[in-house]
């Protein structure tokens, strides 16, 4: 059978258009289960280690800012705290591929929740968590640094983002198991890079620069969401799986 062929048939017997398909899903006699009670199941999925490492990173930071200036110009250490935070976003991804690390990624995407569900209610849990730590980090690096709050929020975020953004497409475009490997390439590499410009180039830690960060972080913080939903739409059955929840 040629192309041509094969191009009539499929318009001959093209299927319909499927009708009124969310409520037919929403009809089904499926229990449903509470949203609240799923996202307190991967709460508890999500292995310790990744909470204890992200408390772990805090308080490291945290006893940064309030030790002495580690022979270091005020504008270097700012830049040498900031360019740690990628380490929180690399101990996401890790919990974010553990399922591809065991070969478990194929059965979770046929299971009552999409793994496409799953890995956005645990993007939000681990991003909720960041981003307190990030909030209670704030103000000590603030006064230590005697720059604004806002300010500090804009150097620990944008080294995140990035990362942030890096590793999710590693994650989406690569379906190896070496993908931990690329992660933590590239949050090592993001934690070279911010070290060392802080270290030679302290000056674009002064605020008349606080521009150049604000239109970075918001350009990578689009890039970071635009990514976060490529990665929760490859979960097989989106809609179906979505209708299990009430």
């Amino acid at each position: 059978m040629n192309k041509k062929q094969r191009v009539q048939l499929q318009q001959a017997f093209e299927a319909p258009l499927p009708t009124r398909k969310e409520e037919f899903l929403k009809a089904l006699p499926y229990p449903r289960l509470p949203k609240r009670q799923l996202w307190l199941q991967q709460a508890k999925f999500i292995k310790k280690r990744t909470w204890v490492g992200s408390a772990g990173l805090f308080f490291l930071l945290f006893l940064i800012c309030q030790g002495d200036r580690l022979f270091l110009e005020n504008r270097q250490e700012i830049g040498m705290i900031s360019a740690l935070t990628p380490m929180f976003a690399l101990i996401t991804s890790m919990e974010l591929i553990r399922s591809r690390q065991y070969n478990m990624e194929e059965l979770e995407m046929s299971t009552r929740f999409s793994l496409g569900n799953v890995l956005l209610i645990r993007i939000n849990l681990l991003g909720i968590m960041n981003m307190l730590l990030f909030l209670l980090l704030i103000p000590f690096l603030a006064t230590g640094q005697k720059v604004a709050y806002w300010q500090a929020g804009i150097y620990l975020l944008l080294p995140y983002l990035i990362t942030g953004f890096l590793t999710l497409l590693a994650v989406c475009h690569l379906k190896t198991r070496d993908t931990s490997f690329v992660c933590a390439a590239i949050s090592a590499a993001v934690t070279i890079a911010f070290g060392t410009t802080a270290y030679r180039k302290p000056v674009i830690y002064k605020t008349e620069h606080i521009g150049v960060w604000l239109f970075m972080a918001g350009i990578f913080l689009l890039l970071f969401l635009i990514q976060i939903t490529m990665l929760t739409r490859n979960g097989e059955k989106y809609v179906w799986n979505f209708q299990l929840t009430e």
